[in-house]
């Protein structure tokens, strides 16, 4: 006869699991500020995030305390650019997106407030996407946060940003040497959002 108790235990657990995943699906496409806003939520994400990202033959993926390699990436000129030549001597927020991205427009205010005050860290942006297109969004939109272009097509994957699942908007932090100290999934609201994470993963 089988273990009623355990077989129970075994239909929570599968119940709490799946409780789990459908709150994190959820955030996903309604963020929650209370949860994506706090460190243990972010954490929670991310390991929702990596979990469930697809695994590509041969790509590097990094997460926190790993140092990112060089990235196959270009001026909005056309010419090679490496993402050591653009870190700042403290620390500096990269942040991906794209002009299909909803969210990363939305948070384009916060991002531009932010690299306006630069109270402790430097702004960059990625832009995951065709070039003529981030070009063209750039021409209307003109935007003072300096920005890079992914090869076309994506020569490195989100991965090696600490992004396996290629959700947009996402940003990372970043030491002088290009050592992953936070990462954030999500759209942030303001520059002070942007502060207090910056502050929370640098005391």
């Amino acid at each position: 006869m089988k273990d009623s108790g355990y077989g129970h235990l075994k239909v929570v657990m599968a119940a709490v699991a799946g409780a789990v995943i459908a709150l994190l699906a959820a955030v996903l496409v309604d963020p929650k500020p209370w949860l994506l806003e706090s460190s243990a939520g972010q954490r929670m994400l991310q390991a929702f995030l990596d979990w469930r990202a697809p695994v590509v033959p041969g790509a590097h993926r990094v997460r926190e305390g790993d140092t990112v390699r060089d990235l196959s990436l270009f001026t909005l000129d056309g010419k090679p650019a490496g993402l050591d030549a653009h870190l700042g001597k403290g620390f500096t927020v990269v942040n991906l997106w794209a002009t299909w991205c909803g969210p990363c427009l939305k948070e384009l205010p916060a991002l531009e407030a932010f690299a306006n005050r630069r109270p402790n860290a430097k702004l960059i942006a990625i832009g995951m996407d065709e070039h003529a297109a981030v070009k063209d969004f750039l021409s209307r939109r003109p935007s003072k946060i300096p920005q890079l272009l992914a090869a076309e097509p994506p020569a490195f994957t989100p991965g090696q940003l600490g992004n396996p699942a290629g959700v947009l908007p996402y940003s990372v932090l970043l030491d002088a040497k290009g050592r992953v100290i936070a990462r954030r999934t999500g759209v942030f609201h303001s520059a002070e959002d942007i502060t207090r994470w910056v502050e929370s993963a640098t005391r």
